[in-house]
């Protein structure tokens, strides 16, 4: 209680060593896997996370923590009596979170292995349909996109934009955020490709998600044209369609040249992507063109 009170006033260092003491005896009495022991534990994952300079510590406790809990306690029965808003799905949840926040610290591998126990345990209990497990699904294609695994998570988002069609809708948000990651990942295996044309399903669903992002966040975001790049390299290596693909190329090159001095760090990625597409299709004039007149608008900004 005391240590509660003094995480509530900020104090985390009393918080800490309040909480480690009380670990101790709880080990001590109970074991270390014993719920008892558990809830402190994870109370004491919270006065670390909450230091400056030992998130990651924090969270490393909070992850062995809930991963006793699922081997320890997640029985047959536990999984069969998993509703919204049950002590089960609180865990599953926690977990979640956790992974959540380990991808944001750049820590994917971490994250996907959490999400994988959380889409394992959910398909077994709420079912492969449920929104949250769609939810899962996403998010554990994008960890394995982070980590360059771009062929697991092309199967494991089209599981999910599957799933979301079918049980969700066309309409349905979730879906519709399956079918842009899905989209920016045909993108990446496209733009990083040796040059091989996409297949026509991948266009599409570029095509697609395109059209999605400029109905909810705009023409002018950036993963709006980051998706455009990817459509017009997939378009200039298409018999007919490189009319469309410069089309499109010009919507980015515009774009980046609003964008540098406010997105710079962005733009420059944008132009440094274009220049090598013009290489690989052999339009040295073009690439020269281009990296002469950001080169200029760099000069006159500094």
């Amino acid at each position: 209680m005391l240590a509660h009170v003094f995480r509530q006033a900020g104090r985390f260092h009393d918080a800490e060593r309040l909480d480690g003491e009380v670990l101790t005896i709880r080990e001590r009495l109970h074991g270390k896997d014993a719920q008892e022991t558990l809830i402190v534990m994870y109370n004491l994952a919270a006065d670390i996370k909450l230091q400056s300079g030992r998130l990651l510590e924090g969270l490393a406790m909070e992850r062995r923590v809930l991963e006793t809990v699922v081997q320890t306690y997640w029985s047959k029965d536990q999984a069969n009596a998993v509703a919204d808003h049950s002590p089960a799905m609180d865990i599953l949840i926690r977990m979640c979170n956790l992974a959540d926040t380990l991808f944001m610290h750049n820590q994917a591998a971490d994250a996907a292995q959490l999400h994988e126990i959380v889409l394992r345990l959910c398909t077994a209990s709420i079912g492969p349909g449920h929104p949250y497990t769609i939810a899962v699904m996403d998010s554990t294609g994008r960890d394995y996109v982070s980590q360059g695994r771009l062929q697991e998570a092309v199967r494991l988002l089209q599981d999910a934009v599957e799933a979301g069609k079918v049980h969700l809708g066309d309409q349905d948000a979730t879906t519709r955020r399956c079918i842009v990651h899905l989209a920016e990942t045909y993108g990446r295996m496209t733009a990083e490709g040796d040059g091989k044309v996409p297949d026509d399903k991948a266009v599409a669903v570029l095509e697609h998600a395109i059209k999605i992002l400029e109905e909810s966040i705009g023409t002018d975001d950036t993963d709006t044209i980051s998706l455009k790049y990817y459509l017009a390299v997939a378009y200039a290596r298409m018999d007919g369609r490189f009319r469309e693909s410069e089309a499109l190329q010009e919507q980015v090159l515009h774009w980046c040249r609003r964008q540098l001095g406010v997105r710079t760090a962005t733009a420059n990625l944008m132009i440094r992507n274009l220049v090598l597409m013009y290489r690989q299709l052999g339009r040295m004039d073009k690439a020269r063109e281009v990296e002469n007149e950001f080169g200029r608008i760099r000069r006159s900004q500094s």
